[in-house]
């Protein structure tokens, strides 16, 4: 189960960019032919984080439920030559068509903390996906993420759309 908008806490839910740096926001849309209820379940459900998710210039990525914080996932990351990386995220479902991350990463004195929020536009076996994801510092930062983003949503796509031609082929 998700959290729902209600059960956020409130030093959490109001995302705001450090002091003296302009915060950016990513925006991805993609169009997937699939049922938006199994997209959704792809993007609440941490272990199939890791069949989608997409980072630039990583080795190893990882994602997996946090023990003991309910809809909390972690995300754990090898890039060459640095110490393992984590981004802890929660899954909170806004709205019925919406499901968004608390995405915080660890800074050397700080914790970086941003929102992904994601709209499910539903159709006749299909429907978009629109992600904005608030409370960038830093235009390297913006363009990282414009980049994980729209490689990771291209690569949700090729799995659910690949996935419906075997259910499909496989029931005829």
């Amino acid at each position: 189960m998700i959290y729902d908008l209600q059960d956020i806490p409130a030093e959490t839910s109001n995302i705001r960019p450090r002091t003296g740096q302009i915060s950016s926001d990513v925006r991805v849309s993609v169009a997937i032919q699939a049922e938006w209820q199994r997209i959704f379940h792809a993007l609440a459900v941490p272990e199939y984080m890791d069949a989608w998710l997409t980072m630039s210039g990583i080795e190893g990525l990882e994602c997996r439920p946090e023990q003991g914080h309910a809809d909390s996932f972690r995300i754990d990351f090898l890039i060459a030559g640095a110490s393992p990386k984590t981004i802890f995220g929660t899954c909170i479902r806004t709205r019925p068509d919406e499901i968004s991350y608390l995405w915080e990463k660890a800074l050397s004195e700080s914790t970086a903390r941003s929102l992904v929020k994601m709209r499910l536009r539903r159709g006749p076996r299909r429907c978009s996906l629109h992600l904005i994801h608030h409370g960038l510092w830093g235009q390297k930062e913006c363009e990282w993420y414009s980049v994980m983003w729209q490689q990771s949503l291209d690569k949700l796509r090729a799995l659910m759309e690949h996935s419906s031609i075997g259910v499909a082929l496989s029931t005829n």
